[in-house]
């Protein structure tokens, strides 16, 4: 009896060891600043209100959105940075290095607000309404919002898969390559993503029209953290986002589309 006691004591010891090196970790993680993500707004695609101007060029070019409807991208540090960048800072340097857009051109027009630094994809070069816009804000934090990907023309409520997931490549791509090479602010990053606005649309599969994929939620969310920033890791972090779309019409997204892998496959 006494060798037993003994033997449980010593496990104890063991035990209570074990949990004091879990809990000093746990404490070092949860004492890292947390990072002051910047909230939406009316859907949780956009970060701006009704009818805010996000791009003032003169007293009568200014450019916004009409809604809040769209596909969305967020890219975000995990951590609360040391100082928040300046608006000059980020302005500069997203006219030297332009990040992503969630739209069929990669070119856009840098800008400023008093959020930080913008990239526009204007209808018109006079100003109104905007098919695409990337905000960086002063915490380093960069959300994508393309509001053309929805398109709702004679043919129907339509979200082209191949422009959709094309864009999102392109986006994701450099928006970590801005955060990395600009901002420099390493990895792991929080990526969120998602759309709103969406019910009653159907993802097009090139020019097939009569497709089953058609979704029936207004809005969907999803997140996941970027810590392998190599190709690899983002075109994991790619096919994750591309099949959490299908995943809303009830169907998979079909094996090796436009030459990418499913995660079906080996």
């Amino acid at each position: 009896m006494n060798q037993i006691a003994a033997e449980q004591a010593n496990l104890r010891g063991q035990f209570v060891s074990a949990l004091r090196g879990f809990l000093k970790e746990s404490s070092a993680a949860t004492s890292e600043p947390r990072f002051p993500a910047v909230p939406s707004t009316t859907s949780p695609a956009v970060w701006f209100g009704p009818g805010e101007i996000l791009s003032q060029f003169d007293s009568e070019t200014s450019y916004g959105f009409e809604d809040d409807k769209g596909v969305y991208l967020r890219v975000s540090p995990r951590a609360a940075l040391s100082r928040p960048f300046t608006t000059g800072e980020l302005y500069g340097m997203a006219r030297q290095s332009l990040f992503g857009l969630l739209y069929r051109q990669q070119a856009g027009i840098a800008h400023y607000n008093a959020r930080g630094a913008i990239l526009i994809e204007p209808v018109s070069g006079s100003g109104g309404r905007l098919r695409a816009a990337t905000q960086v804000f002063h915490n380093g934090e960069i959300w994508d919002i393309g509001r053309d990907l929805l398109v709702d023309n004679e043919y129907g409520k339509l979200i082209p898969v191949r422009l959709l997931e094309t864009s999102m490549r392109e986006a994701l791509s450099r928006n970590v390559d801005f955060l990395q090479t600009r901002l420099q602010i390493p990895a792991p990053y929080r990526i969120e993503f998602g759309a709103a606005g969406i019910e009653g649309y159907a993802l097009v599969i090139d020019s097939a029209i009569d497709n089953p994929y058609e979704i029936r939620d207004g809005q969907f969310t999803d997140s996941l953290v970027l810590a392998d920033t190599s190709m690899a890791g983002i075109n994991a972090a790619l096919l994750r986002i591309y099949e959490a779309f299908f995943r809303l019409t009830g169907y998979p997204r079909p094996p090796n589309l436009f030459g990418f892998p499913s995660s079906q496959q080996g």
